[in-house]
């Protein structure tokens, strides 16, 4: 469903008995309709975005290789020309010319002896002069062939030839570099292709894993039953989180559960004064509103480490879990029931106890009125041990059978005449002497004190009784499946101490 909100459209009513595989919750489910088309779009988009990415990485693959293949082609070429250079033009080009200068030289020679020889016929009158000076004319001129063929070599060895070495030797060069610089680009552009095929093949797998997750949140717009049960809503503090037809549910948010009725849990706020004796497995009497004439045990299962926060939480309370044993068959307990529980934290034999409100204090001293022999109560002062909310221990000053008066408050008031101060040192001092137990009551004394300056003489009415709210145990074995969608927790109680009072006499007899 939408990860921060859902609507619900309908929903079976709490306390429903359910079979398994019923539909219990049906969520709107337009909006997640309306996306699941987009993404299905998108998907399409980028597939499609993909195979082009795809086709164009073997298009590249395909001009790399031809790229690097005229690369190759042109070093081999230059190679070739350097060596064809090397080992053959210039070799054929000397040669022709060294052969040049050996006919010429020859002509020379032979032309030079042509001249002398005519030069003798002419002196002799064999020949005319102008024999001698065509002879000389043809020595002119094989002479400059020779010469020309000469300069043509030393041109060749000291300028030609190098030039051409040298251009030859760089075109080698320049072609291997072509060549590195075209598998640099090559390898860049395919390294590119790749990177885009990677980067299209992950945005489709995003989006087709999230299709899969609106797909399968479309599938829990029904909500089954997994399991037979009895449907128990899950309640919130606020108006918002209330499970209803046309009510509004969040991400995390715990709707309903199938709880076990055969293990159920009650759950109770221990004030901060209190908490210190509440150990797990401390067995608990339990007393349930429906069903007030069967008694119920259990034991403590855990205390919270941290108090109870919250914008409209003021006290200091632990939430603590007691589980219920053994429920009879014929009682069917449901979540939500109230419940009184009382928690034995110690057990002290043989020990002396009076009412709370038959002891006084005054500075800093604690006392009691003791019926003696002529009938009259006598203020008597006590040492006190430890306390609960309804009982005192006291170490020394009374003894069993020992008679008491309850309104100790009153008569002390009386004795010493001073109500306001009486009422501050008996319910600050004489609180902070008693056991730790004593301070969680501190703002009821003051209400009974302000309620004794306006009717003197009455006795403190009962205590209401603490209310605590059943719930299934979550670790019980559980009626559905815990992987279900459907998920189990128990709500927040209101915070309350642990305990309970005993109804009031005016005199008290001192008992162990």
């Amino acid at each position: 469903m939408d990860r921060w909100e859902n609507k619900i459209i309908s929903i079976l009513p709490e306390g429903t008995v359910v079979k398994k595989g019923q539909i219990v919750v049906r969520f709107d489910s337009s909006r997640l309709e309306e996306r699941i088309a987009e993404y299905k779009q998108n998907v399409a988009e980028y597939r499609s975005a993909l195979q082009n990415a795809k086709e164009e990485l073997i298009v590249q693959k395909k001009d790399n290789e031809s790229a690097i293949r005229v690369a190759e082609q042109a070093l081999d070429f230059a190679e070739i020309d350097r060596d064809k250079y090397l080992y053959g033009d210039f070799k054929v080009s000397l040669s022709d010319i060294d052969g040049s200068i050996s006919e010429q030289k020859a002509t020379v020679v032979r032309t030079k002896r042509d001249v002398d020889n005519t030069r003798i016929l002419v002196e002799k009158g064999f020949v005319g002069l102008e024999a001698l000076r065509a002879r000389e004319q043809e020595l002119r001129s094989v002479s400059l062939r020779y010469d020309r063929d000469m300069q043509k070599r030393v041109m060749l060895l000291k300028y030609d030839h190098p030039k051409m070495k040298k251009e030859h030797k760089s075109k080698v060069k320049e072609a291997n570099f072509k060549l590195k610089t075209e598998k640099a680009l090559a390898k860049s552009r395919l390294a590119q292709k790749k990177q885009a095929v990677e980067g299209k093949a992950n945005e489709l797998k995003l989006r087709e894993d999230r299709l899969k997750e609106l797909k399968k949140s479309m599938d829990k717009a029904i909500v089954k039953a997994p399991a037979s049960g009895t449907l128990a809503y899950s309640h919130g503090n606020w108006r918002d989180d209330e499970i209803r037809e046309g009510g509004i549910v969040h991400e995390g948010q715990t709707l309903m559960y199938l709880p076990n009725m055969r293990s159920m849990q009650v759950e109770v706020g221990v004030h901060e004064s209190l908490v210190s004796k509440v150990k797990p497995k401390q067995p608990a009497a339990i007393r349930i509103d429906s069903y007030p004439g069967i008694p119920f045990t259990g034991s403590v299962k855990s205390v919270a480490p941290l108090a109870d926060s919250g914008y409209r939480v003021t006290a200091k309370n632990y939430k603590t879990i007691i589980t219920i044993d053994d429920i009879p068959e014929d009682v069917a307990l449901k979540p939500g029931m109230t419940a009184q529980v009382e928690l034995l934290i110690g057990y002290y034999p043989d020990v002396v106890v009076v009412p709370v409100q038959a002891v006084a204090s005054h500075n800093d001293r604690k006392f009691v009125y003791r019926k003696s022999a002529d009938g009259e109560f006598k203020r008597t002062e006590i040492e006190a041990g430890r306390s609960n909310i309804s009982f005192l221990e006291v170490t020394d000053g009374l003894k069993e059978s020992d008679e008491i008066a309850l309104d100790a408050f009153q008569r002390a008031a009386d004795d010493f005449g001073d109500l306001e101060n009486l009422a501050e040192s008996t319910l600050s001092k004489a609180a902070k002497s008693l056991d730790t137990d004593v301070l969680s009551e501190i703002e009821n004394a003051e209400q009974k004190a302000k309620e004794a300056e306006e009717d003197a003489g009455k006795v403190d009415p009962e205590a209401p009784p603490t209310v605590i709210e059943i719930k299934p145990d979550p670790e019980a074995p559980p009626t559905v499946d815990p992987n279900a969608d459907i998920e189990t927790t128990t709500a927040e109680a209101e915070n309350s101490e642990v305990g309970t009072t005993s109804e009031e006499a005016k005199a008290f007899s001192v008992t162990k």
